[in-house]
């Protein structure tokens, strides 16, 4: 009994010598691409409501920018259209989602997804791949877990239009 209480001791010894810290220092790095990623995304977001377009090149820089973090990322654009009401004599919109804004973005050469003052712009990042720390705890668990460790959301109203 002595030689089994030894290994036990010497696992335990290992688990909280070496895996706790790895997966609390892959968390911290986790947290540091949340914050590239979320910092990334509202200069994309800002310049693209400033502008009142988004180009080729413009996405093709923020995606290689937010690749650098070395995981996969599912991007959605939402463009919603303020429209005016005749009948309300409020405000309606129309809502246009990424893979129309890409085929305008990827359908001739140098074109550019115009927008209007007043419409509604945003980017939701969600990464598709699991990171080092979910591996981890997943072990730890010995289950399988579905986490968005890198997930960001950011919009606003279009401040300028394209003349």
């Amino acid at each position: 009994m002595n030689a089994f209480s030894k290994m036990i001791e010497i696992i335990v010894t290992v688990f909280l010598l070496f895996l706790v810290p790895l997966q609390y220092i892959e968390m911290k790095q986790d947290l540091v691409c949340q914050v590239y990623v979320q910092n990334e995304t509202i200069y994309f977001v800002d310049s693209v409501r400033n502008l009142g377009y988004v180009n080729r090149s413009m996405y093709q820089l923020f995606q290689k920018r937010i690749e650098q973090t070395n995981h996969v990322y599912h991007i959605n654009l939402v463009h919603y259209k303020r429209l005016q009401s005749e009948e309300t004599g409020g405000n309606q919109y129309v809502g246009t989602y990424t893979e129309l804004i890409l085929d305008e973005l990827y359908g001739e050469e140098d074109t550019k997804y115009s927008m209007n003052k007043g419409d509604f712009f945003s980017v939701e990042i969600v990464n598709k791949d699991k990171t080092l720390s979910t591996r981890i705890f997943e072990m730890l668990i010995d289950k399988t877990v579905t986490m968005d460790e890198i997930y960001v959301t950011y919009g606003g109203g279009i401040r300028d239009e394209i003349i």
